[in-house]
């Protein structure tokens, strides 16, 4: 169970850039993924995968909260089986 506090998910928690530069690096990589697209025709795998790394962001960035136990009720705890013993 420590180890789950630590980091529930593998990767969740950046060991790299700050979140503010991963979505500079972000930005600009889908600037050049959309300009390739309108210069070339549009192709629905690059949509999809630069979807992926966009909806794969958003979750790395607000999953850290939805683990925070410790802010939890003793009453969601326990519903939750994360009870106290």
């Amino acid at each position: 169970m420590e180890e789950i506090e630590k980091e529930p998910v593998p990767y969740l928690i950046s060991r790299g850039l700050p979140a503010e530069y991963q979505r500079y690096e972000l930005d600009m990589l889908q600037k050049m993924n959309r300009r390739n697209a309108e210069l070339n025709q549009h192709d629905p795998d690059l949509d999809a995968r630069i979807g992926a790394f966009e909806l794969a962001f958003r979750m790395q960035i607000k999953a850290p909260e939805a683990f925070e136990t410790d802010k939890e009720s003793p009453e969601t705890k326990n519903f939750t089986g994360w009870t106290i013993r």
